[in-house]
């Protein structure tokens, strides 16, 4: 794995009164939307960042070692994140702390590139949640889904260029939303989907116009709303025959010109 110093980038150091902090945990950057910053780090001393602690045009963030938790949707309105850095080797990442995070390029934890971001639950939570791939920031053209994961998280593999292809474990029941999705021309050419597939969710394969054929497994109870959203008339996609039987909830195939082949 790749290693990250301190001064190989530089930081932008804010006054306490332009963060809400309270007993050590973030509640939120105080600084106004609109405002634009290249880095941001984080003072000293907090240990818990919360849910949508920043709305600010920020490309890196830096996370000291003081840190412990971050929580689920700590960057959902952090617009245009790439990188972000952690000083803590051992801290928890809860899960969906990196949703809707879809320029997300590189996160270092302890000073290490991290290819692949797990979570497991929510740290105030006694229920036992699935393994979740939260992040997939590798640069492999070819990718095998560990065995012990059981959900693909929201944008897991979105934008994600020099993939051609992915494979998916027996053990993946659900896919997210946008968890495939491609906003420009996709590099993605195929897609192995498991045998015991259940769920798979809003967008997820939106944008997603290099893939030949994908064929969903007999197991999907369910494919969210416009999950093939812009594929085009020489793709194929085989779908459980069932699935034209309910055609008041065929929103799956709005925006989706490829041909559907039931079976």
């Amino acid at each position: 794995m790749e290693k990250q110093g301190n001064n190989n980038f530089e930081l932008l150091n804010m006054y306490n009164d332009e963060w809400e902090i309270d007993e050590g945990v973030l509640y939120k950057c105080c600084l106004k939307r609109h405002v634009r910053l290249d880095s941001i780090r984080i003072p000293d001393g907090v240990v818990k960042i919360n849910a949508e602690a920043f709305s600010q045009i920020v490309k890196r963030i830096y996370i000291p070692k003081s840190v412990e938790v971050i929580c689920s949707n700590a960057f959902q309105d952090c617009v245009g994140l790439e990188s972000i850095y952690i000083e803590n080797r051992e801290v928890f990442l809860e899960k969906g702390c990196l949703c809707d995070v879809g320029n997300l390029k590189e996160i270092y934890i302890g000073g290490k590139r991290v290819k692949v971001i797990v979570t497991q639950s929510f740290i105030d939570s006694d229920e036992d949640d699935a393994v979740c791939l939260e992040k997939y920031l590798g640069h492999d053209e070819s990718y095998y889904v560990d065995d012990d994961i059981e959900e693909i998280a929201p944008m897991a593999f979105s934008n994600c260029d020099n993939l051609r292809e992915i494979i998916l474990s027996k053990s993946v029941k659900r896919i997210g939303i946008y968890a495939f999705s491609s906003s420009d021309e996709s590099n993605l050419l195929s897609v192995e989907l498991n045998d015991t597939l259940e769920c798979i969710g809003n967008w997820a394969f939106s944008g997603c116009n290099s893939i030949a054929e994908l064929r969903i497994p007999q197991s999907v109870v369910s494919i969210g709303k416009e999950a093939f959203e812009n594929w085009e008339d020489w793709q194929k996609i085989y779908v459980p025959l069932r699935f034209k039987k309910m055609r008041a909830f065929q929103k799956w195939r709005i925006n989706c010109e490829a041909e559907i082949i039931y079976y």
